[in-house]
């Protein structure tokens, strides 16, 4: 009878959509796993990009020693030459000269204040850095385990609904009907079949004319929606 095949449709619909939802999370585990060893390859390069920070501070601390080495000297020719010269325009002279090099000194000694201060933090971070890079590896390595693991038991599970579906296929007496379904349910969002309790269609709830939904509680007539095309199902066929 037409309503029993309706009946195995609609089951056969409970299915597709269950196994739409397995779909839908089986194909999303190898971007899951490539976000994953994407992230364990961030913090690897955030220790490599650490490594070459602390080596450029450790240039720059060393350029700026050598600077205010070389200034500490040319204060110290600056104190000698004050004891033979201390009036005239030489005087005035190594007074400004011993001016800068003190401003200077002042400068290059804060810089390098500030670079000791970025060295330290940048070592700091660099521990801890390989510090958690093991429990980033093992975690990343657990979750990539437990990501396949899934795959496997959902490719499993679309496999068992995919067999029962064909069973329930068998007891269809139209072959058509399962195409016509199909092809339906391909175009309005994974929905073919809607249920009818009342004269609006389940799927887009356009009002559906009297005669429609009177023939629909007889069950000898296969009925569309007229708007959105799908296969209607009176409720209390399901119920029997």
């Amino acid at each position: 009878m037409l309503k029993d095949d309706l009946k195995h449709l609609y089951e056969i619909q409970k299915l597709d959509i269950e196994i739409d939802e397995l779909s839908t999370n089986l194909e999303s585990i190898p971007e899951r796993i490539r976000q994953l060893t994407l992230d364990s390859e961030k913090h690897k390069s955030s220790i490599e990009r650490e490594k070459e920070a602390i080596e450029q501070l450790k240039e720059s601390k060393s350029d700026e020693e050598k600077k205010l080495s070389n200034i500490k000297l040319a204060l110290e020719k600056n104190k000698k030459k004050e004891k033979v010269i201390k009036s005239g325009r030489e005087g005035e002279s190594l007074l400004k000269e011993k001016e800068n090099l003190i401003r200077d000194e002042g400068f290059y000694t804060n810089k390098l204040k500030e670079i000791n201060d970025r060295l330290e933090k940048s070592v700091t971070n660099l521990s801890n850095l390989e510090d958690s890079l093991g429990d980033v590896i093992n975690s990343t390595e657990e979750d990539i385990k437990l990501y396949n693991e899934k795959e496997k038991e959902l490719k499993n599970e679309i496999e068992r609904l995919e067999d029962k579906k064909k069973r329930i296929a068998v007891h269809i007496k139209d072959p058509l009907m399962i195409k016509k379904y199909e092809r339906i349910r391909e175009n309005r969002d994974g929905v073919g079949v809607v249920v009818i309790d009342k004269p609006i269609c389940g799927g887009c709830f356009v009002k559906l004319p009297q005669e429609i939904y009177n023939e629909l509680k007889n069950g000898e007539e296969m009925h569309y929606c007229e708007v959105c095309g799908r296969i209607l199902l009176w409720k209390g066929f399901i119920d029997e």
